[in-house]
């Protein structure tokens, strides 16, 4: 009887961890110098989103035309002005329902080629990040292995 009392909350606790909390695996350089290709995040499905957040967005606009899954730092939410750094945007404030979002890379595929990120897009927003083992050995990405 204790078993499976067990066994139902270990399933509950799993269920309720798959519904809140998402693992995503870094690809690319776009967020260098703070995140390297082949990291590990863990970022959590409805928590709040702030200026210097790292968020996982979906995005319909990225190379190849499919969508893919984007890690990048938000810039600016609804309400604040927007950086001087994004002349393509007419606007002065970031309107409702969207964010800015910038990458760490001086060259990074963000908002100052995709324009505002709908809220709505957002995955989730990072709690912390996973360092696998090739970092703690000294390695920066799994090309230099």
């Amino acid at each position: 009887m204790l078993l499976i009392i067990i066994l139902c909350v270990v399933f509950a606790l799993v269920v309720v961890m798959r519904a809140t909390l998402v693992v995503v695996r870094v690809r690319g350089g776009s967020m260098r110098p703070t995140l390297f290709d082949g990291d590990l995040l863990v970022g959590a499905r409805c928590r709040p989103c702030r200026t210097g957040s790292l968020i996982v967005f979906r995005s319909e606009s990225s190379p190849g035309g499919r969508d893919s899954y984007l890690v990048k730092r938000v810039a600016a939410v609804p309400g604040q002005l927007v950086p001087l750094d994004f002349p393509e945007l007419s606007d002065r404030i970031v309107p409702p329902e969207v964010f800015l979002v910038r990458g760490d890379a001086a060259r990074s595929l963000d908002s100052r080629q995709l324009g505002y990120i709908s809220i709505s897009a957002v995955v989730a927003v990072t709690i912390c990040g996973l360092i696998p083992f090739r970092r703690l050995a000294g390695k920066q990405s799994e090309n230099d292995i």
